[in-house]
């Protein structure tokens, strides 16, 4: 019987991952990442993964990755703020501490295999291993986890990819798992209800702290506490009242300036990207796919090139609001081809 060890956040797509599994004839090890200093809300993570370790009577074990979680995601979290990005940090953890620290914990145990809750599928084809959305699309999470490492693939499982959420739900139910009711996470797991100025203010000292609206040709519509409380595309918040709808078409963190337009100039046909993990077999440096700027949707065609660590990505039509920081992500039907960090 072949070991996997499966990370076990105490959450309901990772509990039932280990019924999947067990299923499916693996022996199962739980891995339990504590990420966050001491709080309530991580200490209740912690119990709920041994809670359902013991339901299924198999091994937890506890991986104190708070010091790799600072220097590789919360930090460089921060530093994109400050440089007027917006990143996307489970893209970060993903790469560097699920697939990265994670595995290198898997193998120590002696597991052969890595699993995870996420909603995605890895599956081979012609003797290749590759990553492709989950079978149901609304679900699908694969847009967080094209920084994978190639090699690593043929050693990861994600039991949930062929199942809903629903499915999963009726199934924790049907099993009467001791975590069948609990909520889902919320999309930043170190930021309290999505407040980003308040987290940034907290572990970032010497911010800027006051900058100039601009309108798109250079005039000064007013002041605002920091271009990094802003982010391309953002309405909302802006904390300046002009009588008509205004977006944030652009921000220039070095002279503290972030500009404000009607919305027509958040279209651009052309992005160019960095940081590129290529996760396709072959040769190929060009070509054509359908090209995700942010998880949700269903992207939009266009033409790729890459060359070393640049992906330069053009659009069939303009898109709105390509975001520096973000990722794009390559999609050849539902394989992803890879990705990269949007310059």
């Amino acid at each position: 019987m072949k070991t996997i060890a499966l990370g076990m956040s105490g959450g309901v797509d990772s509990s039932i991952a280990v019924h999947l599994l067990q299923e499916a004839g693996w022996q199962v090890i739980g891995l339990h990442l504590k990420l966050l200093d001491a709080s309530g809300r991580d200490n209740q993570a912690s119990q709920d993964a041994q809670a359902v370790a013991d339901f299924f009577g198999i091994p937890l074990h506890l991986v104190d990755a708070r010091e790799d979680f600072k220097s590789l995601v919360t930090g460089p979290f921060a530093e994109a703020y400050r440089q007027g990005r917006t990143p996307n940090p489970c893209v970060r953890c993903n790469q560097t501490i699920k697939f990265g620290r994670l595995w290198q914990e898997a193998r120590a145990l002696g597991a052969s295999h890595l699993a995870t809750g996420h909603y995605a599928r890895i599956l081979e084809r012609d003797g290749h291993f590759g990553l492709y959305r989950g079978l149901n699309h609304k679900k699908d999470q694969s847009y967080f986890l094209y920084g994978i490492d190639r090699q690593v693939l043929p050693q990861v499982r994600f039991p949930l990819g062929d199942y809903s959420k629903d499915q999963v739900r009726a199934l924790a139910a049907q099993l009467g798992l001791p975590v069948a009711s609990k909520s889902d996470s919320q999309e930043i797991c170190f930021i309290a209800n999505d407040d980003y100025p308040a987290w940034l203010e907290q572990h970032c000292p010497n911010l800027p702290a006051k900058g100039q609206f601009l309108t798109p040709d250079g005039q000064v519509l007013g002041q605002h506490q920091g271009a990094w409380r802003y982010t391309i595309g953002q309405r909302k918040g802006l904390g300046l009242a002009l009588g008509y709808p205004a977006y944030v078409e652009g921000i220039d963190a070095a002279k503290g300036t972030v500009t404000l337009g009607d919305g027509s100039g958040l279209y651009r046909d052309q992005l160019v990207a960095s940081q590129v993990n290529w996760l396709a077999g072959g040769q190929a440096f060009s070509g054509r796919a359908i090209a995700k700027i942010r998880s949700r949707g269903e992207g939009s065609p266009a033409h790729w090139q890459r060359t070393n660590d640049r992906l330069e990505v053009t659009f069939d039509a303009p898109v709105r609001a390509i975001t520096p920081g973000q990722s794009v992500v390559l999609y050849d039907g539902d394989r992803v081809l890879g990705g990269g960090i949007i310059d």
